[in-house]
């Protein structure tokens, strides 16, 4: 068993640079600026994305 504290974070850094991690914490690091910055209207904002996000992959995805 391998009790190097180095080691397990490299190997969780690894895992964060995994490029479909990468995007994900891209976007967390915008979503979070963008809530900042917006404001009184920052949770219609979020919730008007989230809809259009969801509505865009169905509508891709030919699901009614």
């Amino acid at each position: 068993m391998n009790t190097d504290p180095l080691s397990a974070e490299t190997s969780e850094l690894n895992h964060l640079l995994l490029p479909a991690n990468m995007k994900r914490l891209r976007l967390e690091e915008l979503r979070q600026l963008a809530y900042k910055y917006l404001g009184r209207a920052k949770d219609a904002m979020f919730e008007l994305t989230d809809a259009i996000q969801y509505f865009s992959v169905k509508a891709k995805n030919g699901v009614k």
